[in-house]
């Protein structure tokens, strides 16, 4: 299991599922580039899921992003 810190987060990757691709969501640790893992089959900090997570990942996104704004703003 992979745990990354939320402080450690600078960008959330996110693309919808559709019938025929999963959809992603990746968490990008701060001083790393999210292209960096385009080249490999498997992502280690992305999740990947089914048309019906959409709305549930989409939310993840979402709140993923208010925490880390709120992190930012109390340092």
């Amino acid at each position: 299991m992979r745990e990354i810190p939320l402080a450690a987060i600078s960008e959330v990757a996110f693309r919808t599922a559709s019938a025929l691709r999963f959809g992603e969501i990746e968490f990008v640790r701060s001083g790393r580039s999210g292209d960096e893992n385009k080249k490999k089959k498997i992502n280690p900090n992305a999740v990947r899921f089914k048309r019906d997570k959409n709305q549930a990942f989409e939310a993840l996104k979402e709140k993923i992003f208010e925490l880390v704004t709120q992190l930012h703003q109390h340092k």
